[in-house]
């Protein structure tokens, strides 16, 4: 049977693939876990939770920031100040659990001087993803669900990443085209 644990949750106590539960009672799979230097915020470390679906900054103080996904900048964007950057392991739902095959993505924390709030951006393979700050949670009113950690974990993975080059063809225009010849009957 996997352990419920509830409470403050440090690096140590979570793992890539734990199930954690949200006070609204909402679960999501940790996909990304990454410590952060000391910065303005005092934010801890950034978990991503889901396909990107959501994004945790709990800070020194117990309180742990909820950041959605969102289409577009918000205002103050371009004056925001860059409080620390860096990479992590990302485990996307679309690859097997093992250290081997885990991607990377990188993240870069910024904080909106207008609101004093973060904003992180993620960088997946070119793709850039903004969370902005919808509010906040205690620490202690989140249940993580720990996997099982299986010996297999760290076994290397053959990865293979292939180009397609274009194929010169020539391409016919219809009106060049000739009509094909009609049939002709043969008698014998």
């Amino acid at each position: 049977m996997r352990e419920l644990h509830h409470g403050l949750f440090g690096l140590s106590d979570l793992r890539l693939g734990d199930i954690l539960t949200l006070p609204d009672s909402r679960s999501f799979s940790v996909r990304m876990l990454a410590p952060l230097p000391e910065n303005a915020l005092r934010i801890e470390s950034l978990i991503v939770l889901g396909d990107l679906e959501l994004l945790l900054a709990p800070d020194r103080s117990g309180c742990v920031h909820v950041l959605l996904p969102t289409e577009s900048l918000p205002p103050g964007a371009s004056t925001a100040k860059r409080l620390c950057d860096g990479a992590s392991t990302f485990w996307a739902p679309h690859l097997p659990a093992v250290g081997g095959a885990m991607g990377e993505i990188l993240f870069r924390v910024l904080l909106l001087r207008n609101v004093f709030a973060p904003l992180v951006v993620l960088d997946r393979s070119g793709e850039h993803v903004f969370f902005l700050r919808i509010g906040e949670v205690d620490a202690r009113s989140l249940a993580a669900m720990r996997m099982p950690v299986s010996t297999l974990s760290e076994t290397p993975v053959a990865r293979f990443a292939a180009v397609v080059d274009q194929v010169p063809v020539k391409v016919l225009d219809p009106a060049e085209e000739r009509p094909l010849p009609k049939p002709s009957r043969v008698t014998r």
